[in-house]
Formats: C-alpha cells, sequence, structure tokens
C-alpha cells in the first residue's frame, strides 16, 4: 500500500473495481438499492449478464468503501487484507490467497445472517461443468457470518468458509493492481496474485479489476 502525504492511495483507488477494462470509481447506492434493481431485471440473457455486472460492482464498492471510510489505519488492518478460506493470514508463495474484508451491513441475499460481522473472501473458482480449457470461472464471495457477541477466528480452528453467493456466472479471473511509482501512482502494473511487504506481509492493491469473457 502507497502513503501519499500522509494518507493513502488505497481510498482513492480500491473503488475503481475494474470490470473487463473499465474502471469504474465512486460510491453507490445502498444494498436496498442493488437488491431491488436485481429484482426488477428483464428476462433476457444479456441483460441479465449486464445487470450481474451493475450489481457486482455496487456491492464491492458500497462494502469496501464503507469499510475503508471507517478505518483509521489500513495498513496491516486484520478488517481488511488477503486471506485464505479459513481466516489465517497469507503468506508470500501460499496458494488460494483471497482478497479478505469484514462488513458490519445487513446483506439481505446471503442465505444465512446470524446479526453480527460477516467475513468475506473474493474468489474466482472454476465453474462447474465446464470446459476447463476455456478458463471459465465463477466469481463468489465466501462468507461466514458471526453472533453480534462473536469475534472473527483468525487461527484457522474455524475450519474454511463453505457459503456463498455468486456474484458473477462467468470471470475469467481477479488481478490487483499496484503503483510502481509514488511519483505516478495513477500507472498501475497488474498482478494475479498480490504482492507482499518484506516477503512477509500482504500488500494492499491500489486497485481490483475482474476480467469478464469476451
Amino acid at each position: 500500500m502507497k502513503a501519499k502525504n500522509g494518507g493513502f492511495t488505497l481510498v482513492e483507488m480500491l473503488m475503481a473495481i475494474g470490470i473487463g477494462a473499465m474502471a469504474l470509481a465512486g460510491m453507490f447506492e445502498a444494498t436496498m438499492a442493488y437488491l431491488k434493481i436485481w429484482n426488477e431485471v428483464s428476462g433476457g440473457a444479456q441483460s441479465e449478464k449486464f445487470d450481474r455486472e451493475v450489481i457486482t460492482r455496487r456491492f464491492l464498492s458500497n462494502e469496501l468503501s464503507a469499510l475503508i471510510s471507517g478505518l483509521s489505519k489500513l495498513e496491516g488492518n486484520e478488517e481488511v487484507t488477503f486471506r485464505k478460506l479459513d481466516g489465517t493470514r497469507a503468506n508470500s508463495g501460499d496458494s488460494d490467497v483471497c482478497f479478505y474484508w469484514q462488513s458490519a451491513n445487513q446483506i439481505p441475499f446471503l442465505e444465512e445472517d446470524k446479526g453480527g460481522v460477516t467475513q468475506f473472501w473474493l474468489k474466482c473458482v472454476e465453474a462447474s461443468g465446464t470446459d476447463r480449457t476455456a478458463h471459465n470461472q465463477e466469481l463468489r464471495a465466501y462468507y461466514r457470518s458471526l453472533k453480534p457477541e462473536e469475534k472473527p477466528d483468525f487461527s484457522g480452528g474455524a475450519g474454511e468458509a463453505t457459503r456463498y453467493c455468486t456474484l458473477l456466472a462467468q470471470c475469467k479471473g481477479i488481478r490487483f493492481g499496484y503503483a510502481e511509482s509514488t511519483q505516478s501512482p495513477s500507472e498501475l502494473k497488474y498482478h494475479d496474485a498480490p504482492k507482499f511487504r518484506n516477503g512477509k506481509d500482504p500488500d494492499l492493491p491500489d486497485m481490483i479489476q475482474i476480467l469478464l469473457p469476451e
């Protein structure tokens, strides 16, 4: 994560969730607003694909912007980082590492909500029943809902999160953009895996890019 005049470029740039080659910045409507849009979509396949992309952008932007705006410190924060699905911290060279965040919001389309914090892991997985040579994946938000008195378990003792909601039925992958120079923070280089500070601490990206099939 890059510092800039005592602040962080993450706030400025992470909200630009890239869908395809497009960066869409800013705050979006609240959860109920995009849920209402989802309920009103037309039945056409192309329309459904477009609406899912819109909802995905709004969900991620709303969740991450609300989280980041409430944090006084981003670097080394346990609430937004990279983790494995069992909650343990990601290390350099680990496989199956996900972008992780926590939400205090009530998410109406989740199957389970115990009333407390919800842990989220963003992950692309191989879509079942598809041709693996086509590199067709699903974008999923794995989650674990906690009771109000519960705290997240980062020891791995709770096991891997198994519940998920499918954000996009077709996805080519996730890439993480990092500014190569503090003098040119808008010039990003994209990676398929997160970078690490000192070889051990996951570095938050300046931008998340979600790739869609053409």
